[in-house]
């Protein structure tokens, strides 16, 4: 009878050692509306509200201002929080991400952030993103509720999509599919970390020349009204004509930006630069162009 009494409490411990190694399941649908008041709430454009008075209706933020100024209407069905003395934040949002593209990046098979190829526009991060992945739980937990999943390798290695960080399946988690198409401008030098030293692209030139021959024929392309022969690689590339894609470029050092900026505004297309380690110091032409910025 002892010998059994400790096997069932060691088969408890271990399952409950589990426990909290568990994904976490996507929350229900918002059952009713809630009403935060007495925190202090960061807006997420830099203003602070002392005293804020929060509303979530349907799983939106409908009201977020000073608690003097509530809307009058009847609050009887609300969940109430008092916040007082705590801090409220918006959900963050990881933009250019590979997360729930990659779970272990030993494992080749996990991978599904790298196409083979170099010029893929076609390539879509959002059918290869994995909601059961267990890194994205740790990542929502710290407050990021979106992200935006981007491929990543080669010169133009495919489409990023937005996606929420609660859902059962990838189609449940996108919020804003096919956003925009990355591109990993070619590097006027190349580093050597291990030596400590970086050398010259003498291919830099060529490589943008070979960009823009790509880009010139996907803009041919798109002006056909119709294609004798449906191009993958084109078709994903009409939107950015368009101007219904975004480009986001990867380029850091300040020339590369500069070239970068030129390079898209030749095609009239809406830019976004990435990493942007040196956009400081061409932060005029960028203002100029309306070119915005995510700095890594």
């Amino acid at each position: 009878m002892k010998l059994q009494t400790i096997l069932n409490l060691c088969f408890f411990c271990l399952m409950y050692g589990t426990l909290p190694a568990q994904v976490p399941s996507p929350a229900p649908a918002q059952q009713k509306p809630l009403l935060i008041t007495g925190g202090t709430a960061h807006i997420g454009n830099g203003r602070v509200v002392e005293n804020s008075a929060i509303i979530i209706e349907d799983g939106k933020i409908t009201f977020a201002e000073e608690s003097a100024i509530l809307p009058r209407r009847d609050y009887t069905g609300f969940q109430r929080i008092d916040a007082a003395g705590k801090h409220i934040y918006p959900g963050l949002i990881a933009p250019a991400t590979n997360l729930g593209l990659v779970d272990i990046g030993a494992v080749r098979a996990t991978r599904d952030y790298n196409e083979v190829g170099s010029i893929n526009p076609n390539v879509r991060s959002i059918i290869a993103y994995n909601t059961d992945s267990p890194i994205i739980p740790t990542v929502r937990s710290q407050g990021v509720l979106l992200a935006q999943v981007a491929p990543q390798g080669g010169r133009i290695p495919g489409m990023s999509s937005i996606v929420q960080l609660d859902a059962w399946n990838w189609e449940d988690a996108a919020y804003s599919t096919d956003d925009g198409i990355f591109l990993n401008w070619p590097g006027l030098f190349s580093y050597s970390w291990s030596e400590r030293s970086r050398t010259k692209n003498e291919d830099y030139s060529k490589q943008v020349e070979e960009l823009r021959q790509f880009f010139l024929e996907a803009r041919a392309y798109a002006a056909l009204p119709e294609p004798s022969r449906t191009n993958l690689r084109f078709e994903a590339m009409k939107p950015l004509f368009s101007g219904e894609r975004r480009l986001y470029i990867e380029a850091e050092d300040a020339k590369e930006i500069t070239h970068a900026v030129h390079f898209a505004g030749e095609f009239g297309i809406r830019a976004v630069i990435g990493d942007g380690r040196d956009a400081w110091m061409v932060a005029e032409l960028l203002k100029e162009n309306d070119v915005p910025v995510i700095l890594r």
